[in-house]
């Protein structure tokens, strides 16, 4: 399932990673690269379901987001343990790669 995260929602579902860690995908409908992170975000989301939340930041709809996390480039995903950023992943991300990222953050 994927999570539309917003300034207002973000502090709770963060909260909520002390149990299940949270992959964001920070991206913007004005550009077309974020349309390759999208599949994967969704992929992930269904396949592991309840061992890990998968949420989608649209950055013109959040600044306070992407000034808190200091997005520079979308897309960008980030991954969260504990109420911790564990990982960032700047620029388009294959499945691949972030299969192995979850794994070295012990969540696979």
């Amino acid at each position: 399932m994927l999570i539309k995260m917003t300034d207002q929602n973000f502090v709770e579902t963060i909260a909520q990673t002390d149990k299940v860690p949270l992959l964001v995908d920070f991206w913007t409908p004005r550009e077309e690269a974020c349309r390759y992170n999208a599949p994967v975000a969704d992929e992930i989301s269904k396949e592991y379901e309840g061992r890990l939340m998968v949420g989608k930041v649209n950055v013109d709809d959040c600044p306070y987001m992407v000034g808190t996390f200091q997005i520079k480039l979308v897309p960008s995903m980030a991954l969260f343990q504990q109420g911790r950023l564990a990982a960032s992943l700047p620029g388009i991300v294959t499945k691949e790669h972030l299969l192995g990222v979850l794994k070295e953050n012990g969540i696979l």
